[in-house]
């Protein structure tokens, strides 16, 4: 683990703080101690191959079946941006006018 300290930062030859240098060595740690975690798990790996397959299945669902609604009913960039605006601040209001 790094520890942090509070004397005055000096930088070396090449314009670098050495608080950078220790800040670049924990995330290079932190980048390290996970990739080696996740090399030696068994059921993770599984359980995220899972997750991942049930997030694309839920996207090509979303795609397939619930078309882009804005650009069915609106013509161009302004009323799509006014209907999007009048939903937001008055979702009371829904105007779906739009040819």
């Amino acid at each position: 683990m790094v520890s942090w300290s509070m004397k005055p930062m000096q930088s070396d030859r090449a314009g670098r703080s050495e608080n950078c240098s220790g800040l670049r060595q924990y995330l290079v740690g932190l980048f390290h101690f996970y990739r080696d975690g996740f090399r030696s798990m068994r059921t993770g790996k599984l359980l995220w191959r899972i997750i991942l397959l049930k997030i694309a299945v839920f996207l090509l669902i979303m795609k397939l079946f619930f078309p882009n609604y804005l650009q069915t009913h609106f013509r161009n960039d302004r009323q799509r941006a006014d209907h999007v605006l009048t939903n937001l601040t008055d979702p009371g209001s829904f105007n779906s006018g739009g040819r």
